[in-house]
């Protein structure tokens, strides 16, 4: 098993300062979060430092993007294709998708187009492969659980889409992880583990973290 630094809780540090801080951690890559321009630390691609990640015997994992894909969008999937382009320059083995509605609740029925959605995976994903870069589609809100992730996953036509499973999330949407393992762990690229409390409340999504 690998582990990665993520920056997501560290973003104002500088692009050296999380490479500092992932080998001073004794990891080797780095999931890093893209700033609100879709940038790394503020700069242009072509000012990242790349030299830097040997020099320092770090490389990125992935990159963490912002695109929430709820139906066919155009715009995000341009944004993502830009995502893509980035990751392919600065050596990273993937970029994180979210998709689908937030949802507050678990009764609650999200407003968003499934398969629109499929649709807008499959171009990103066949966009990517040539690129030698993977989507991975983050378990998030209502494609928390495995069960529901699979209306997706056995719908794309490209071997280059995995998941991100944070473990938390099928755990809120009432998934045990052995039951989300069954569904989709051959999908499965990268963990994230959290820590929570469950909420009094049973229709209640969220836990407290």
């Amino acid at each position: 098993m690998k582990r990665t630094f993520s920056s997501l809780a560290c973003m104002e540090a500088s692009f050296s300062e999380l490479l500092d801080y992932a080998k001073g951690a004794g990891y080797d890559t780095l999931e890093l979060r893209l700033d609100k321009q879709d940038n790394i630390c503020g700069m242009p691609k072509e000012s990242v430092p790349l030299s830097l990640m040997q020099e320092k015997g770090v490389s990125l994992l992935d990159l963490g993007t912002g695109v929430s894909l709820v139906d066919y969008n155009p715009e995000k999937i341009a944004k993502a294709k830009e995502n893509v382009d980035l990751a392919a320059f600065v050596g990273a083995k993937a970029i994180r998708l979210f998709v689908g509605a937030h949802v507050k609740t678990l009764s609650e029925t999200p407003n968003q187009n499934i398969e629109g959605i499929i649709r807008s995976v499959n171009e990103i994903a066949a966009y990517a492969a040539p690129l030698h870069v993977e989507i991975w589609l983050e378990i998030h809100s209502w494609f928390s659980s495995g069960k529901n992730m699979k209306l997706i996953l056995d719908n794309v036509t490209e071997k280059n889409v995995k998941v991100i499973w944070d473990v938390i999330h099928s755990v809120e949407f009432c998934e045990e992880p052995e039951e989300t393992m069954a569904l989709i762990g051959e999908y499965i690229a990268h963990v994230h583990i959290k820590d929570g409390k469950k909420p009094q409340d049973p229709e209640q999504f969220r836990w407290q973290l």
